[in-house]
């Protein structure tokens, strides 16, 4: 491993930590804080760039309800793998369960993110998620609610 990708190991860490805290307890600015918008979300099915703060926030809010509704309490992340595409780029692979006290309510499913700095903060700009099995959370993620 590169030293440039060892030092982006506590970047990853802090967006996935900070990220999971913040869907798990519902607070849309912590989220905001680690994303640019607007924002490229993809799943198998679609791709689609969410262009608002508040397209954004619709996102988060529908996320947390679908996790409320199946009774999740953590959101276990592991980073795979990072690389830096250039100075100012990060693309990080994770894996993420969605789990119910000690069970495994969804997942493992792959996620690759790209991120940017912007000055001093580094920011998610687009998100991409292989989720198989879970059609309510790929759907969530690819905008099919915000157009019914």
């Amino acid at each position: 491993m590169k030293v440039q990708e060892h030092n982006a190991f506590p970047i990853i860490k802090t967006i996935l930590d900070g990220t999971a805290w913040a869907l798990l307890n519902k607070c849309f600015p912590s989220f905001l804080q680690y994303f640019h918008i607007p924002h490229v979300v993809e799943t198998f099915e679609t791709s689609r760039i969410v262009s608002t703060v508040e397209e954004f926030e619709r996102l988060f809010n529908q996320l947390t309800t679908e996790y409320e509704k199946h009774g999740t309490t953590d959101l276990v992340r592991n980073c795979l793998s990072v690389k830096f595409r250039d100075p100012d780029t990060i693309l990080s692979t994770h894996e993420a369960r969605v789990m119910n006290g000690s069970r495994l309510m969804w997942g493992p499913y792959p996620v690759l993110s790209e991120i940017k700095r912007y000055g001093s903060d580094w920011k998610v700009v687009k998100t991409s998620y292989a989720i198989k099995g879970n059609q309510a959370l790929s759907d969530t993620l690819s905008g099919k609610f915000d157009c019914e």
